[in-house]
């Protein structure tokens, strides 16, 4: 193994770092599982039938309710707020709270491949920074015969922590946008999905009279798009 050779190997941890990140970002982007109903696993409210909007008094308006973590089990569930705190204390915590149980063992996948990327470019790490100090005490090292320059250990050196520091850092993001993609599913579950959301399109041919156009045989005919909220 030559310092060519050594250069390839942090090179590719470096691009397999990178598209683990990425695979992580597509599979924890998308939020299927999701449930008709109002904010906080509420019923929806009565569609208003008189076509106008109401109009409501102030002191009829809901209040705000408090935050609390006990009732967003059962009376709040799910709420976005307890997706959160329990996706930062544990990996995917906020998948399995929200019972995205297909989305947890994608996250524990991320979380182990590039947990042992940064653990491993740890470990490498650490071999070149003590080489470097015997080579400087004059003392023989594992790399003295595949890098024999010391200025060139020291360029290993420094390019094997920068790579250790990018897989910790992408350690880091991996945990946050997981967290984050519970606290979206969280919210999504909340909002009304069904079939009918009060919007009707209508797609129908059209005959224009128009006197404008003239007497034309036959008439211009057209297509006509309505949508009805």
């Amino acid at each position: 193994m030559n310092s060519i050779e050594l250069s390839i190997k942090l090179r590719i941890r470096s691009v397999i770092a990178l598209l683990i990140v990425t695979l992580i970002v597509i599979c924890a982007g998308s939020a299927l599982a999701q449930v008709p109903g109002g904010q906080f696993g509420t019923e929806p409210d009565a569609p208003n039938t008189d076509g106008q909007a109401e109009i409501l008094p102030k002191d009829s308006l809901p209040p705000k309710t408090k935050y609390s973590f006990k009732k967003s089990f059962n009376e709040y569930y799910p709420h976005p707020r307890t997706a959160v705190y329990l996706g930062l204390g544990f990996p995917a915590g906020g998948q399995i709270y929200i019972k995205d149980y297909w989305k947890v063992p994608l996250a524990w996948a991320g979380y182990g491949f590039v947990g042992y990327l940064a653990i491993d470019n740890t470990g490498f790490y650490r071999r070149l920074r003590d080489a470097v100090l015997q080579r400087l005490r004059g003392e023989e090292d594992e790399f003295i015969t595949i890098i024999p320059q010391v200025n060139q250990l020291r360029a290993r050196r420094d390019q094997a922590r920068k790579q250790m520091e990018q897989t910790w850092i992408a350690l880091i993001f991996t945990h946050v946008l997981i967290t984050a993609e519970s606290f979206v599913s969280a919210h999504l579950k909340s909002f009304d999905v069904t079939d009918d959301l009060g919007i009707e399109y209508k797609l129908r041919p059209k005959v224009y009279h128009d006197m404008a156009l003239g007497n034309l045989s036959p008439p211009p005919v057209g297509v006509q798009l309505n949508i009805t909220f």
